[in-house]
C-alpha cells in the first residue's frame, strides 16, 4: 500500500508540474518556479521553491480566467512576473504577490500579444502580435515604462504558435526562439 501511495504522489506532482510549464516562468539561477494554478476552478498565483519542494500561494487571482491568449514571462531583478492575455498587461509583483500595474493595450484589436518573454538587456518585453482571423503575426517590443507596444517587423513565413507554447529571448544575439 505504501508503495501505491508513493506512487500517486510523484503522478500528482508531475501533474502539477506540467500544468505549471503551460503557465509559468523560471526565477533564473534560483530554483524557483512562478507560475498561476488553476486549483478546483480558482486561480492562485504560486512560487514553487524545487531546493525545498514546497509550493506556496502568494495571492488568490478571483478576477482572473484562462484565456487561449495567455502568456507570462518573468524579470528575475525586478522580481515581477509579467501576464499577458491578448489585450491585457499584468505585472505581479513575485514577492509579495500583489497586483503592480495593469497596462490595456486593447488598440491593438484584431489583434493579441502572445508568446511573450522579457529580455533583461533592455528591459522591454518582445512577443508576436497575432491576428487569429488572418494569421497576420508581427514581432513586436513592450516598453513597460510607457506601456506602449512597438511594431519591429512582420513574421514571414509565419511561425506555429499554440497553447502551452514558451518563447525565450537570447539577449546577446538578440535572437528570439
Amino acid at each position: 500500500m505504501q508503495m501505491e501511495e508513493l506512487q500517486m504522489k510523484k503522478i500528482l506532482s508531475t501533474l502539477l508540474f506540467i500544468c505549471l510549464l503551460m503557465n509559468q516562468s523560471f526565477g533564473q539561477g534560483n530554483n524557483v518556479l512562478f507560475g498561476i494554478r488553476n486549483y478546483s476552478q480558482h486561480f492562485e498565483f504560486v512560487k514553487i521553491d524545487c531546493d525545498s519542494n514546497t509550493l506556496t500561494v502568494l495571492n488568490y487571482l478571483p478576477n482572473y480566467t484562462y484565456s487561449g491568449f495567455y502568456s507570462s514571462t518573468y524579470d528575475s531583478q525586478m522580481h515581477k512576473y509579467y501576464l499577458c492575455s491578448g489585450q491585457k498587461m499584468q505585472v505581479i509583483n513575485a514577492v509579495t504577490g500583489q497586483l503592480d500595474t495593469t497596462f490595456n493595450i486593447t488598440a491593438i484589436h484584431p489583434y493579441f500579444f502572445t508568446h511573450i518573454t522579457f529580455n533583461m538587456a533592455d528591459g522591454f518585453i518582445y512577443g508576436i502580435k497575432l491576428n487569429y482571423a488572418t494569421s497576420d503575426q508581427v514581432m513586436c517590443k513592450f516598453d513597460l515604462i510607457s506601456g506602449a507596444l512597438t511594431d519591429l517587423f512582420p513574421i514571414n513565413p509565419k511561425v506555429g504558435i499554440g497553447k502551452g507554447c514558451k518563447s525565450g529571448f537570447d539577449p546577446y544575439l538578440g535572437e528570439y526562439y
